[in-house]
């Protein structure tokens, strides 16, 4: 395995730095997304995505939500974390789960399933080329990923450029 469960090997850290050689039956798509992989990495230099989730972090999310959005298979509604994020302690206590999750990459076994949802897009047509399908994940693990994803890579992929 060329890349390892962390892609934290010499194959890897080549790749980034744009000196990997590629196995000979590497397909064109493959090689273009190895340079491409490199040229980001290159602009990208130091920076850095800060992956600790703050207790300010975890309330700011959670008081502004709504709380009758659909999520989580487990039964941890969006109104557990709402409440939650009404309480100092507490808040703390989720927001280090957060982030020990994210310096780890040891994940909840529950963060590995989701719903598979399909709605209609024109209310009470139920054709199947008039239905679009969503997937209900945890709520932490969307608080955590647009968190760390949507908002502070994102930034850190503006500030370089890209």
């Amino acid at each position: 395995d060329l890349l390892g469960t962390y892609a934290d090997t010499d194959a890897a850290v080549q790749i980034l730095e744009g000196t990997f050689t590629p196995p000979t039956d590497a397909d064109g798509p493959t090689l273009i997304i190895l340079e491409e992989i490199a040229r980001i990495w290159q602009l990208m230099g130091d920076g850095e995505v800060n992956i600790v989730i703050t207790q300010e972090d975890y309330q700011y999310y959670w008081r502004k939500v709504k709380e009758s959005t659909s999520s989580s298979l487990s039964g941890l509604h969006f109104g557990h974390y709402k409440a939650i994020g009404w309480d100092d302690e507490l808040s703390n206590i989720l927001a280090r789960k957060l982030s020990l999750i994210s310096a780890t990459g040891s994940a909840p076994q529950r963060w590995a399933r989701g719903l598979s949802v399909m709605l209609e897009k024109i209310a009470g047509v139920a054709l199947l080329t008039k239905l679009r399908a969503i997937l209900l994940l945890e709520a932490d693990f969307n608080q955590h990923n647009k968190l760390i994803f949507q908002h502070r890579m994102l930034a850190l992929a503006r500030e370089n450029g890209l």
